[in-house]
């Protein structure tokens, strides 16, 4: 069986210019090099792209817990006080709309 026509004309011309130091590809071969180059730059821009979305991630994590760990505070105060049960989530609601 015969080689397809493109691996043909690479042979050709390889044979015809007849010189090493001159790189024969056709756009696959290049195709094929370039991503072997920026394979591992495109690895680490993942890495860093990972890093920060797990930071930013623990960032709201964190601003969620604090929430409620003050919530939880405002809560036991204001039932500390005498305010009953019944009459805690207004105030509370009206506070989550206006921080």
């Amino acid at each position: 069986m015969d080689p397809p026509r493109h691996v043909r004309a690479k042979d050709g011309i390889r044979r015809a210019l007849d010189n090493p130091a001159l790189l024969v590809q056709d756009r696959a071969d290049a195709r094929a090099a370039a991503t072997a180059r920026t394979a591992p730059f495109l690895n680490i821009m993942y890495a860093m792209l990972s890093v920060t979305v797990l930071i930013g991630a623990l960032g709201v994590v964190n601003t969620m817990g604090m929430a409620v760990f003050e919530r939880v505070r405002e809560i036991g105060l204001l039932r500390a006080i005498g305010l009953e049960a019944a009459r805690i989530p207004m105030p509370e609601a009206i506070g989550a709309d206006t921080e």
